[in-house]
């Protein structure tokens, strides 16, 4: 199935690479993304493929903790 990933935030280093970090140990697979940056915050959207059967709530709770440690926020839309 396919998502799209909302992240957004105050730009810090590494937040990408923790983002991916989740993305590839959950093995899903990135389809596109778009990143931009309006002065010190990052406006992010990633389309991702999750492998039918994922529990979402783990990865859901996984961008969640992500949140608590770096203060971004996500939303996670499935199709």
């Amino acid at each position: 199935m396919k998502a799209i990933l909302t992240i957004s935030g105050e730009d810090k280093i590494g937040i990408i690479a923790q983002i991916s970090k989740i993305l590839a140990e959950e093995e899903i697979d990135i389809l596109n993304i778009s990143q931009n940056l309006m002065d010190n915050n990052f406006p992010t959207t990633i389309m991702i493929k999750i492998t039918d059967g994922k529990d979402l709530k783990k990865i859901d709770k996984r961008f969640d903790n992500l949140g608590n440690q770096w203060a971004p926020k996500s939303t996670m839309i499935v199709n």
